[in-house]
């Protein structure tokens, strides 16, 4: 992997630009790539203001018949997504963009803003439409957001963009007017895949489809493909098949078709070719050729699929294996970053994420690739999975943050035993969390090596191992230089002389 790296962004690149050149092919590539997302926003400005000017002149003075007016015509033209390929929006997100618009208009007056026509509606509306969900309904900070975004997306497709800007822009708007919302984040700090949080799927698979062999083939797919509940329960195999990947169209969010590749490496190839055979076999009893029990329909084939979940114990709560169907798609994604990359996925946390940072092209190649085959078109989505580089960083610094807390809070310990200098070891001392069974380490010099201090160590590692929540070992350590997998970190209590390197 260093070799590839060093052929894309070292000065021996094939063609001969140099570092300089080929810094400049890169930037041509993105900026094309930014030009085509802008061009798709940009599309869709004004596209629907002859709608939205109808409806006023229809029902002047009457926004709610506006709005009703609005959402029947533009549903029947077709809605545009607001990212990734051109398509229009789903049932589902037509729905939720009337219930916005419409709870909009009707908290207005409450809100002290009424709205007179949709036309006309401000950002100082906006902006008291906000105060009112957050100060008085008390919705959660999603919720708001997600209102936001289809309020902005109704003015720009009316013409009026910059009624609400984005991003940091419209923070500093809120906050100038005393609004603070503590924006959702979808990236993911823990693993969730059921290898990753000690669960055999291969056993849990075995034991469902002992039962109920097709819910254990829709747990098989989810995990070799990364299907969502509903895509399996939907999905016709055989016309899914396309001989190197499958085709999901059927059941997806937005009714997005994707494809899901099948994998590089020949074990799991091999794997996916066998699940998706299973598939065929099953859907080959359904008059409809879908992967579902014949006679059931859609709605209690899945009120089927979760009692059967439920009875495996495929949940969260008291009693269940602590994992949900949905952390399959979760095990998919990290495992394919690690097909693409050769590394584990950020979010297990087995390396630093100073590596992913410093390999930030291969990284966001391989969460664009993940996020296409996921459903997505953006690889912020795939955070939600793997997480990113910036979201484990900050989670790195936290981590040390609190060992180091934890080390200080024992300052009275500290010089009952003479300490001199601790260094924090190991994975501890990048802010990594620890492995299974695996103990904190921390080497320490002591000013005077006595019995009495020694015994202290023993002290000092039982308070610390309670403060953390895991077991710590305190050694002494007596080699005259800094231990060679302790420099990264090294504190030194206050008063003693020294300093953190």
């Amino acid at each position: 992997m260093k070799n590839v790296v060093q052929k894309v962004v070292g000065t021996d690149h094939p063609s001969g630009w140099g570092a300089g050149g080929q810094a400049r092919h890169e930037n041509k590539k993105e900026r094309k790539v930014r030009g085509r997302q802008a061009a798709r926003n940009y599309a869709a400005d004004g596209i629907m203001k002859d709608i939205v000017l109808e409806a006023r002149r229809r029902h002047a003075n009457d926004p709610l018949e506006q709005v009703a007016y609005y959402l029947y015509v533009a549903s029947r033209r077709g809605i545009p997504s607001g990212t990734g390929r051109r398509r229009t929006i789903g049932e589902k997100r037509q729905t939720e963009i009337g219930n916005t618009l419409m709870r909009a208009v009707k908290d207005a007056p409450t809100a002290r803003c009424p709205i007179q026509n949709v036309t006309d509606i401000s950002q100082g509306q906006v902006i008291a439409l906000v105060r009112y969900w957050t100060e008085v309904k008390h919705l959660a900070s999603g919720t708001i957001d997600d209102r936001v975004s289809i309020l902005r997306r109704f003015f720009i497709m009316m013409g009026r963009r910059n009624v609400i800007p984005t991003g940091s822009e419209w923070r500093e708007l809120l906050r100038r007017h005393g609004i603070v919302l503590v924006s959702r984040s979808n990236m993911t700090v823990l693993a969730k895949g059921w290898r990753d949080m000690g669960v055999d799927p291969d056993k849990v698979i075995a034991a469902v489809a002992a039962k109920h062999e097709v819910v254990a083939c829709h747990l098989e797919m989810m995990y070799m493909f990364g299907l969502r509940r509903k895509e399996c329960v939907m999905l016709r195999p055989h016309e899914s098949d396309q001989d190197s990947y499958i085709l999901v169209r059927r059941g997806t969010k937005g009714g997005k078709e994707r494809q899901v590749k099948f994998s590089s490496n020949p074990e799991k190839r091999a794997r996916q070719r066998a699940a998706l055979e299973w598939a065929k076999r099953l859907a080959d009893k359904h008059r409809d050729g879908e992967l579902a029990v014949p006679g059931k329909s859609l709605e209690t084939m899945l009120a089927h699929q979760r009692y059967v979940f439920r009875k495996f114990g495929i949940y969260a709560g008291v009693g269940g294996l602590g994992v949900v169907p949905h952390g399959l798609r979760h095990q998919f994604a990290c495992d394919l970053f690690e097909e693409l990359t050769g590394w584990p996925a950020p979010v297990l946390g087995r390396l630093p994420m100073e590596h992913y940072k410093k390999n930030a092209r291969i990284v966001k190649e391989a969460m664009l690739e993940v996020s296409r085959q996921l459903g997505h078109e953006r690889p912020q989505v795939s955070g939600a999975y793997i997480s990113t580089p910036d979201t484990m960083g900050r989670q790195e610094k936290i981590r040390l943050q609190r060992t180091l807390e934890a080390v200080a809070s024992q300052a009275e310990l500290l010089q009952q035993a003479a300490i001199d200098t601790i260094w924090i070891t190991g994975r501890a001392a990048l802010g990594l969390p620890l492995l299974d069974g695996e103990r904190m380490t921390m080497l320490v010099r002591l000013q005077d090596i006595r019995s009495a201090e020694l015994a202290m160590l023993d002290v000092l590692s039982d308070a610390l191992g309670v403060q953390l929540g895991h077991p710590v070992t305190v050694a002494h350590w007596m080699g005259a230089e800094v231990p060679s997998d302790g420099a990264e970190v090294m504190f030194t209590p206050p008063g003693s002389g020294a300093g953190r390197a």
